[in-house]
């Protein structure tokens, strides 16, 4: 170890639910000695703003309060959908017994987890990077950390990669495998006329891709296009005209929130594709989130899957920190197999959703969703 290096049991790269959720996890279990490095949200929205109603029992699992509505959240009932047929149909949690789920602010949601983490005892570098990482012969990693002030090094016994989507070439322990190339195209408004839908998302399968819509907390709502990269060259829909004209021929979306003028309408592009790397853990460190596992946002999995992950990984990194080979090497096989599980879970129903819609299976969009995704993560650490 370097004389300049900080040293602490876990090193957390990604800054994010996943991360904060490990941390959390981590503390409950009994480290203290960590550091979460990343990024700071920079866009207003990020891709994905609703939980599933199971986050209030996860949440609840690492000591926090569940009743998001005091945080300045607001509940997610269900989904409208026009899929597969040309009529809505609701889909309420409520009635399957579920209780409801949350349109989540973002950046106050993952600040707040983040935050509780710090107050708890971890050291947060949340506006840096990891430039650099490798493992020593004696089995501790060594991290090089970059900040806009200055650079340092880190010592750590287990890493978590909690990195989200954009795994780095210098961050990326095993292959990537890349299952499609589906991107969501992006507008939001800070305030949004009544239609209501409040308390629900929607979702509208069209010719070259599908439509989502929610509420934002504070009154704003969000509009997503879900496409191919090419799909959307091909019809121009990164522009604000072609991409409001498109909005205008949707039935259930347009009725959700009536399109705007062009000159009003800014499109950001995001990546919704959906990949996951080869193997969910190795020797000293396990990956968890979208940097483990990123799904189609049809399943609807990414903030609550993420914390999910941050908790079931803590077992492990734990007994990595504490040099219990045997235990260790147990429970990272466990999470290994709870990984390949997932996807192969997902994989069946994402054929099964993307069968059911038939109107337009000769366009290319939906000829490519009727592929299955038949690689599995690897069950050994």
């Amino acid at each position: 170890m370097p004389n300049d290096a900080i040293s602490v049991d876990a090193l957390i790269v990604g800054a994010g639910p996943a991360g904060a959720a490990s941390a959390l996890a981590l503390q409950i279990a009994g480290c203290q000695r960590m550091m979460i490095v990343g990024r700071r949200a920079r866009r207003a929205v990020p891709v994905g703003d609703a939980a599933s109603p199971d986050i209030g029992p996860l949440l609840r699992r690492l000591g926090l309060a569940d009743c998001l509505e005091e945080r300045g959240h607001i509940p997610h009932y269900g989904t409208l959908s026009v899929w597969g047929r040309a009529v809505p149909v609701a889909d309420d949690f409520l009635r399957r017994g579920l209780g409801h789920g949350w349109h989540l602010d973002r950046r106050s949601f993952d600040r707040w987890l983040l935050e509780t983490a710090a107050l708890r005892g971890a050291l947060v570098l949340d506006d840096a990077v990891v430039s650099s990482l490798s493992r020593s012969t004696g089995g501790r990693w060594t991290a090089r950390v970059e900040s806009k002030d200055e650079g340092l090094c880190v010592d750590a016994a287990a890493v978590v990669l909690a990195s989200g989507r954009a795994v780095s070439g210098a961050l990326r322990l095993e292959a990537l495998h890349r299952v499609d190339r589906l991107v969501a195209l992006v507008t939001t408004f800070a305030d949004a006329a009544p239609s209501g839908f409040d308390g629900y998302a929607a979702i509208e399968a069209v010719e070259d891709g599908w439509w989502y819509a929610s509420r934002l907390p504070g009154g704003g709502a969000v509009v997503m296009f879900m496409t191919d990269p090419d799909v959307a060259r091909a019809h121009r829909l990164l522009e604000p005209g072609q991409f409001v004209t498109a909005w205008r021929r949707s039935t259930l979306i347009s009725r959700f929130l009536g399109p705007p003028s062009p000159h009003a309408c800014a499109v950001a592009v995001h990546s919704a594709a959906t990949q996951y790397l080869a193997r969910a853990s190795g020797v000293g460190w396990v990956a968890v989130g979208d940097a483990l596992m990123a799904l189609d946002p049809l399943a609807s999995s990414g903030i609550s899957g993420a914390i999910s992950d941050g908790i079931e990984a803590a077992s492990a990194v734990v007994a990595l920190i504490d040099g219990n080979t045997a235990a260790a090497d147990e429970r990272l096989c466990a999470y290994a197999s709870r990984a390949t599980e997932t996807l192969r879970r997902f994989a069946c129903e994402r054929r099964e959703i993307y069968a059911r819609e038939r109107r337009w299976h000769d366009a290319p969009f939906w000829q490519r969703r009727g592929v299955a995704t038949a690689q599995r993560l690897q069950p050994r650490p």
